[in-house]
């Protein structure tokens, strides 16, 4: 729920609560896409890194059989296993 409520935080930003999306539509309306493309992988990069973290802490509370198994890249992109 924290990676949810990062990506969220940053949209309601834009629509006037502050924080990186505040940032965001401030160079939006300069024109400013090289900002916009950097703030962009910002958040990208903090909900990959809140992400992997999340699955490793999940790790500790997890059995094995009771843990989801994740998809590999290969597999999501190609549709198949």
């Amino acid at each position: 729920m924290f990676e949810y409520n990062v990506r969220h935080g940053s949209i309601i930003g834009i629509v006037g609560a502050g924080g990186i999306g505040y940032y965001i539509d401030r160079s939006l309306h300069f024109l400013a896409y090289d900002e916009v493309l950097a703030y962009l992988i910002i958040i990208f990069a903090v909900v990959i890194v809140i992400d992997f973290i999340s699955v490793y802490a999940r790790s500790f509370f997890n059995d094995d059989r009771t843990a989801v198994k994740r998809p590999s890249w290969k597999a999501v992109l190609t549709g198949r296993e």
